[in-house]
């Protein structure tokens, strides 16, 4: 049963920002550094927000970038742009300036909301963009905003009474993602596939006005996005957290807020086990965890019960493409070691060859998801749409086919057997190693290069870049470093460089990248 707050005639993200404030008016909807604030106050700002952009005249289904930090600044400008009929696309507000740069152009953004200081002296260049408008904090618009009681009460208010209405089937966020062409890729969401996949997950997971969910998962990905808004669906409280360097401040926040939701990715799991093992921690008022982005190690599964002895623990698999695929009953987790569950509410998940043949329990083969979930495609990249969503057993239907290899047993349970070698998990961050490998033959000097995932501590990877150079120039490994950390995330910068006469390939001249990992 899909969550009640959350109904099939709710099909804008805009809805549930209406209904919350609605129906809970006063009630916390976001905690950031100690401060809390309403429901109501992120309605009012988030109306103001988007009064503000139809002034500068947005239309319908127009980009809005949004560059910040996990913040109330950031809240108001996502619920903001989905109440304005804008469509949303997250960026990191660590992404350097080139890759902005190409998200900007490659979503044909009319708007960037972001903190100028994050840009430095790139901003003026960004600002010259043509057709561009560059927008600082929206939290004090100047236009003089609309009522929402008014907008409650008769659907409209001035401003918005000639436009046209936003459909379920719009479009409602673009989400970049890195790519096996090593160029990322922006993920088509319509109101519908998101409503559908939040009201599906936050069903399972059973979060309610009850919780307060402490989430440091950046909102430019998707698992991050989500927490925000199943925590406005819900009624529950958004504890926006730093990041997880530094164990005793994340802690203290956790503990303080008495948190029950906790999202995270194995490398925080790794450090709060290791910080528990120190000092002897225990968090008892958190009832649910949840893993996504990368495996949770089957070893960590009885120091996180040690650590949260009252929750009930999510092992989960997704991908943007369609935000959540399965999870695991926490009731099975010990019964079912690397296994991530099953479909979630509504949709179908199974194991096929490359024709789509479903498979036999135990075969290895290729994830195929059904549902509403599934994304439209991919931004202006119809080939890999293609390749991607391919018709399905009913009319008119596009089934994702994921690339990622999987079989199920005997009672349909999916178990993740690996990915394209192309595409890496580097702390919980998808990677493309073709995206990384571009840069590095960029740089002056290069004659090719090739990079990999080393697995390190049993559930993450690092990459490795080997690097021919050519004829007698000399570059160090910092050197490769220094220039890829000015392209790239820093994630995304290789920890280790080997530099090689030649890279192996086979016969048809592919780098052999299995031959790499031997080295």
């Amino acid at each position: 049963m899909l969550n009640e707050s959350l109904t099939p005639e709710h099909n804008l993200l805009s809805d549930i920002l209406h209904k919350a404030s609605s129906q809970r008016a006063g009630s916390i909807a976001v905690i950031e550094s100690g401060i809390s604030y309403t429901v109501e106050q992120l309605a009012d700002q988030a109306q103001t927000f988007a009064d503000e952009l139809h002034q500068l005249g947005l239309t319908r289904g127009d980009r809005i970038a949004i560059c910040l930090p996990n913040s109330w600044a950031a809240c108001v400008s996502i619920f903001g742009t989905f109440l304005a009929g804008g469509v949303l696309v997250p960026v990191s507000a660590t992404t350097p300036v080139p890759k902005l740069e190409f998200t900007l152009d490659d979503s044909g953004a009319r708007f960037l909301v972001t903190d100028t200081a994050l840009l430095l002296d790139s901003i003026d260049h960004v600002k010259e963009k043509p057709g561009l408008t560059v927008m600082e904090k929206p939290i004090a618009g100047a236009v003089a905003r609309s009522s929402w009681r008014n907008i409650q009460e008769t659907g409209v208010s001035g401003i918005w009474a000639a436009r046209p209405p936003v459909m379920p089937e719009d479009l409602a966020a673009l989400i970049y993602t890195s790519g096996s062409t090593g160029r990322p890729k922006g993920v088509m969401l319509s109101h519908r596939n998101m409503s559908f996949a939040l009201a599906s997950v936050s069903a399972y997971l059973g979060i309610d006005s009850r919780d307060q969910i402490y989430s440091n998962l950046p909102f430019a990905h998707s698992y991050g996005l989500y927490q925000l808004l199943m925590a406005v669906a819900t009624g529950a409280a958004l504890i926006i957290g730093g990041g997880v360097s530094y164990m005793p401040p994340l802690v203290e926040e956790l503990a303080g807020h008495r948190a029950t939701v906790l999202p995270g990715v194995p490398t925080l799991f790794a450090r709060l086990i290791s910080f528990a093992e120190e000092t002897g921690l225990v968090l008892p008022s958190v009832r649910i965890v949840t893993n996504a982005a990368a495996a949770l190690p089957d070893v960590f599964v009885g120091p996180m019960q040690r650590l949260f002895p009252n929750a009930a623990i999510f092992r989960m698999y997704g991908m943007t493409e369609c935000k959540r695929i399965s999870y695991l009953d926490p009731a099975l987790l010990g019964a079912k070691p690397g296994c991530v569950g099953k479909a979630i509410p509504g949709t179908e998940a199974y194991v096929a060859d490359e024709s789509g043949r479903p498979l036999k329990a135990g075969e290895i083969g290729i994830l195929r998801v059904r549902g509403p979930h599934v994304m439209l495609g991919y931004w202006n990249q119809p080939d890999a749409s293609r390749e991607h969503l391919q018709p399905g057993s009913a009319p008119g239907e596009f089934v994702l086919v994921t690339g990622d290899y999987f079989r199920a047993d005997t009672e349909g349970y999916l178990y993740f057997q690996g990915r394209s070698q192309d595409i890496l998990k580097v702390h919980g961050e998808k990677v493309s190693a073709l995206e990384v490998e571009n840069v590095i033959n960029a740089i002056p000097g290069v004659k090719e290069a090739a990079v990999i995932g080393v697995d390190i501590d049993n559930f993450d990877q690092v990459l490795r870049a080997f690097v021919v150079l050519k004829g007698d120039v000399a570059l160090s490994a910092a050197q490769i470093k220094r220039a890829c950390s000015q392209q790239l995330e820093r994630f995304m910068v290789p920890r280790d460089v080997v530099f090689l006469s030649e890279l192996p390939t086979t016969e048809s001249g592919k780098v052999r990248k299995a031959s790499l990992r031997t080295l």
